[in-house]
């Protein structure tokens, strides 16, 4: 087990490096001397998912599960991967297995909301993010996505409410910035919008979405050379497969400003 442990460890750095294909040679090497490490798959799940292989990383998260089916951190796994798939109903049911396995998860609850906006039920989205807020009303996860639901509910003034106490908590969280920037881009206020968009990139960059809504927004300005480069920018950068439809409109209006 010495040379499984030191197998795993290496593998770890690797893809913390960023060395894909060495994390999953290492991988693969500790799976052939202990293939009954729920943790080992969970590993060689997320190297795969980033190597662009999530029909296999899939099949690795659903292996860890059979050895250990309490694992919460694959279970988390399993649901986002569904999710960035598309595959919305599944992903729900795995963040409420979750909740039903420990009820003060926060990130299952906000999860469960997002899904659930995703799929136009705006109010159980509500009902589902506000368990996570009870449980820490200090969650700025939580707080972004209660003010994305009333956003989607039309009660503007309580959308700025949270996303503004969000802030206060943790002023460096690019999300929270998205979100602004989308809400001022929705109420036509494009200096804002713009704004709190650059911003969100600044902290994060794989906030593509904030590449999109710079895009929109310099379209509906009549700005054509800066809305191309914009969207150009969100094509490069979004790998997600749930986007393709986003994408394939997004390239279609790029190919529309050549």
């Amino acid at each position: 087990m010495e040379q499984f442990d030191r197998l795993l460890a290496q593998g770890r750095r690797a893809l913390d490096d960023g060395q894909l294909s060495e994390a999953l040679t290492l991988l693969r090497q500790a799976e052939a001397i202990d293939d009954q490490s729920a943790d080992l798959y969970l590993l060689l799940a997320e190297t795969l998912e980033e190597k662009g292989q999530p029909d296999k990383a899939e099949v690795a998260l659903n292996r860890g599960l059979q050895l250990d089916p309490e694992h919460l951190d694959l279970h988390y796994a399993l649901g986002d991967l569904l999710l960035e798939k598309g595959r919305l109903d599944e992903a729900l049911q795995k963040y409420r297995t979750i909740v039903d396995r420990d009820r003060s998860e926060i990130d299952a609850w906000v999860s469960q909301a997002l899904v659930l906006l995703s799929l136009e039920r705006a109010e159980e989205a509500e009902q589902a993010c506000r368990q996570a807020v009870d449980i820490d009303p200090h969650s700025t996860f939580a707080l972004t996505t209660l003010g994305d639901i009333c956003l989607a509910l039309g009660r503007d003034e309580e959308t700025l409410e949270y996303y503004q106490k969000a802030l206060e908590l943790e002023p460096e969280e690019g999300q929270v910035y998205l979100s602004l920037g989308d809400y001022y881009y929705d109420a036509g206020q494009f200096e804002d919008a713009e704004h709190y968009c650059r911003k969100a990139l600044e902290l994060d960059s794989e906030l593509t979405t904030a590449w999109l809504t710079l895009g929109n927004l310099c379209l509906d300005q009549e700005k054509d050379k800066e809305a191309l480069f914009f969207f150009r920018q969100f094509l490069k950068f979004e790998k997600n497969p749930s986007s393709q439809q986003i994408r394939a409109e997004v390239a279609a209006v790029v190919e529309g400003l050549k």
